[in-house]
């Protein structure tokens, strides 16, 4: 990232200890100090992401109680400041269809306060409820309710992510596989106290935006 007020920051965090890696197709001064420089092939950031992706869900080294949290109060009872839709449901009768209400699946009628709600399969229960009425919803669901298939945004996501190998990703990203698997690993030895910087490099590209979207759901892994 090129803006000046950013490199005492760099300098100093690394001073106290901080591990950084450095993705860019070039040499920049700041891979110059990385831990590890990963000379991606230009455009070809979301390989590298999903390639991480791939090796997070196959070692199970995501934050299952973060991604389970499907709204807000859940995700304060267990003292996260924030949540994601892993858990709500999507409509799969078109391949891609909207997320589900409850009011879409006869959960609740359709002049009711929670209509609205995106819905998940409480954990307790096994059954669909508005996201908001469930402290802990199931991760992984593909099956019919009331005669509607649906499945979790999780599991198209790690459909998506499965539709390659570690090693094809590497291909795709110009990358040993094994370098992704390890900063994969170093990615998520921190807990959240990892994070990712992603700027014009990724986005300035006819794919930009997919390349910073599949960064962005990295950092959901890790809660």
């Amino acid at each position: 990232k090129g803006p000046t007020w950013l490199a005492p920051k760099l300098t100093n965090a690394i001073e106290d200890g901080m591990h950084m890696d450095v993705v860019d197709p070039r040499l920049s001064k700041t891979a110059e100090k990385a831990e590890t420089w990963v000379p991606v092939e230009p455009g070809a950031d979301g390989a590298l992401a999903l390639g991480m992706a791939r090796w997070i869900i196959d070692h199970d080294r995501y934050d299952l109680e973060y991604l389970q949290n499907p709204a807000r109060d859940a995700a304060h009872a267990d003292d996260e400041p924030t949540w994601s839709d892993a858990t709500h449901l999507v409509l799969v009768e078109e391949d891609a269809g909207p997320k589900a209400r409850a009011a879409d699946l006869g959960l609740v009628e359709a002049d009711a306060e929670t209509a609205e709600d995106f819905v998940v399969i409480d954990a307790e229960t096994g059954e669909p409820r508005p996201a908001s009425e469930v402290e802990t919803a199931v991760l992984d669901v593909e099956e019919l309710i009331d005669g509607t298939r649906v499945e979790s945004v999780w599991s198209q996501y790690r459909d998506r992510v499965f539709e390659y190998t570690l090693e094809e990703y590497a291909e795709m990203a110009g990358v040993d596989a094994d370098t992704i698997a390890e900063i994969a690993d170093e990615f998520t030895s921190h807990g959240k106290r990892a994070a990712i910087m992603a700027y014009r490099g990724p986005a300035k590209h006819g794919n930009g935006f997919h390349n910073t979207r599949a960064i962005a759901t990295l950092q959901h892994l890790i809660g």
